[in-house]
């Protein structure tokens, strides 16, 4: 009787849960796909178009997996503590990641694109005007038309 089991039995009843689902989507989606003009939602890319997509999506994952460390650390830690302070972190997490989705994929983002930008406008300011070694800016010469 999992009623009885107090965190254990909801831990145990929320990954049945989440299992129930996943193979009860799979299985509508297989059925689908066998019924005529259905098909399945999954194709393999040509090499070019997935180191294309990857090149944009890398840095992305990369940062995701970064957060998902230290977010899986911390729980980690919590539940050194008990299972009320693991309670606690777990509302307190829900409801981090219940009000935070929308700032925290434009952080991710900031973080990966941003560096990038900056360099190349360095760059794009850099072609414009020379910085000497004294300090003086020397700007190009102006061109006549």
């Amino acid at each position: 009787r999992a009623t009885s089991k107090g965190v254990v039995g909801a831990a145990l009843a929320t990954v049945l849960a989440d299992f129930t689902a996943a193979v009860f989507l799979a299985l509508m989606r297989v059925r689908n796909a066998s019924q005529p003009g259905g098909r399945l939602l999954v194709a393999v890319p040509s090499p070019t178009r997935f180191l294309g997509f990857a090149v944009f999506a890398l840095p992305i994952m990369m940062a995701n997996l970064g957060k998902s460390v230290v977010y899986n650390g911390v729980g980690i830690s919590v539940g050194r503590c008990g299972a009320v302070a693991l309670a606690a972190h777990q509302v307190l997490a829900r409801v981090f990641f219940c009000f935070t989705p929308i700032g925290d994929s434009m952080s991710m983002v900031i973080q990966v694109f941003l560096p990038g930008v900056l360099v190349a406008k360095k760059k794009k300011n850099s072609r414009s005007s020379t910085r000497r070694r004294d300090g003086a800016v020397v700007l190009p010469a102006r061109q006549e038309e």
